[in-house]
């Protein structure tokens, strides 16, 4: 299969899953509105950083080879760069895999491999039936511990290996589960977390806005180099934050969880921003503005972004993704007159895709620039979205996909 073509497929199918229960939660009772943002996406986060995950005692050879050669047709498999990544699905097929959740990414990067790669079924697993080797069967499983309890129960699952995010892949890593691939080599570059902000909010705000981004990026700059230099202090602060703030099971010894962090810090990707200085979300705003029209012919969203009253998709992408705040903190373009500034910041609960702004605030960098930052942890990226329609977050940390439903759905970003 061509990359480009299932990388669009894994992408609209992520966001047709993972913004359900946004569309439930927000789109009851919403009354119709026009000429008005209400949401704005205005930064990246990270891209990549899950992973597959074998129990102990299987063989990766046994489920996917990675080869030099294009393989036949009657192979499955994805090509990713100069590599071939084949899928064994004879050894698939009446297996059964844990993932966080049908709302998530990772739900759907595994289903996609099964579905459009394998081309094999992808059920529901129900205790005590039989399981078909034209289906690989899915159970919840929203972290290692969770893996563990489905697996040692009273009533063990027979779960083959998880596909879940960071760090709790390399948790399971640490305790000899079989790494299969992480997603990174599968999915390079696959869009995951987002800066969103209340635009009511930013608009009145702006300059507390650009100088949030600006401490942002600072804190990134200051992160990226620190994973680069593991011998640094920098490097021992960010991991000491992020072993504090990572879920991770009680009982996990302090020298477990310096491995795990350490292994998950070079597997997600941070950025805030494209490489375009001069419009720093413009690849972001492509693929949101695709999207718009695949979610609609898909049935996904009520409204197109006609609907909204849009001429084109671009149009909608243009208004939903802004670059200013993120285009004038690259500048250092923002007033400063010394004042104190209180932001309430959303953020979902021990994730270490997030983990810059609770290194940030041990460090001392949102003090830096006069930003008093008072956090809220949500369970998940819909709940972050609740937080900012509702006016109580001004600015949030959440997966692209439920932002952007929700928006649509709830006409929160209309002509």
């Amino acid at each position: 299969m061509d990359k480009k073509a299932m990388y669009a497929i894994i992408v609209v199918a992520i966001l047709v899953v993972a913004g359900m229960a946004a569309v439930i939660a927000m789109n009851n009772g919403e009354k119709e509105q026009s000429s008005k943002n209400y949401i704005n996406v205005v930064g990246r986060i990270n891209t990549d950083g899950s992973g597959i995950y074998l129990k102990e005692g299987e063989k990766a050879s046994d489920y996917i080879e990675i080869v030099d050669v294009k393989p036949t047709s009657g192979e499955k498999y994805i090509e990713v760069g100069d590599k071939f990544i084949v899928f064994k699905a004879e050894n698939w097929g009446g297996k059964l895999f844990g993932t966080p959740g049908t709302s998530t990414i990772q739900h759907i990067q595994l289903q996609t491999l099964v579905e459009n790669v394998m081309g094999l079924k992808f059920k529901a697993y129900a205790i005590g039936s039989s399981m078909s080797k034209d289906t690989v069967y899915f159970d919840a499983v929203k972290s290692f511990a969770a893996y563990k309890e489905k697996t040692t129960g009273a009533q063990p699952l027979p779960i083959t290996g998880a596909i879940i995010w960071e760090a709790q892949y390399s948790l399971a890593l640490e305790n000899k589960c079989v790494g299969l691939e992480i997603t990174n080599n599968i999915f390079p570059g696959h869009t995951c977390c987002v800066i969103a902000g209340n635009t009511s909010f930013m608009e009145s705000n702006s300059d507390s806005t650009v100088k949030f981004l600006v401490a942002y990026l600072e804190i990134l700059d200051k992160m990226v180099k620190a994973i680069e230099d593991p011998t640094s202090e920098d490097y021992k602060k960010l991991v000491e934050v992020a072993t504090n703030k990572v879920s991770m099971p009680s009982g996990t010894s302090t020298e477990t969880k310096i491995k795990v962090i350490e292994n998950a810090l070079n597997i997600v990707k941070f950025g805030a921003h494209d490489e375009n200085a001069n419009d720093p979300l413009v690849d972001l705003r492509k693929d949101i503005a695709t999207l718009a029209v695949d979610l609609k012919e898909l049935g996904s969203i009520k409204k197109s972004y006609s609907d909204l009253g849009f001429e084109s998709a671009d149009d909608f992408a243009k208004k939903f993704v802004d670059g200013t705040y993120m285009k004038k903190a690259m500048e250092k373009d923002y007033k400063d007159d010394g004042s104190k500034v209180k932001i309430k910041l959303s953020v979902i609960a021990g994730d270490i895709h997030q983990i810059a702004i609770h290194y940030g605030v041990d460090i001392g960098i949102f003090d830096k620039y006069g930003i008093d930052i008072v956090i809220s942890s949500q369970d998940n990226g819909p709940a972050v979205a609740t937080a900012l329609q509702a006016g109580e977050a001004d600015l949030g940390l959440l997966g692209a996909p439920p932002i952007t439903i929700t928006v649509m759905n709830s006409s929160l970003v209309t002509a």
